[in-house]
């Protein structure tokens, strides 16, 4: 499970230009819908489509491509 720490050090890399961001499962024509991050009261990290007002989470390999990334430029942030 990630933590909002890890979303938020995963969003200042995107912001970089050094990996692609969370996309929206709705998406399918690949508009770039806009997706942002939020906590539940369960202090549990899921994510926010603005443009089809979905809510959704992260999948094993996405939040594996997020832990990954995090790892591979945890020196450059």
């Amino acid at each position: 499970m990630l933590s909002i720490q890890e979303v938020n050090y995963f969003t200042s890399i995107v912001n970089k230009n050094l990996a692609n961001k969370v996309q929206c499962p709705l998406d399918i024509l690949g508009k770039g819908h806009f997706t942002y991050s939020k906590v539940n009261d369960s202090m549990e990290v899921y994510f926010r489509c603005t443009d089809c007002e979905a809510d959704f989470r992260l999948g094993l390999d996405s939040e594996k491509y997020i832990k990954d990334t995090i790892d591979k430029h945890k020196s450059i942030i």
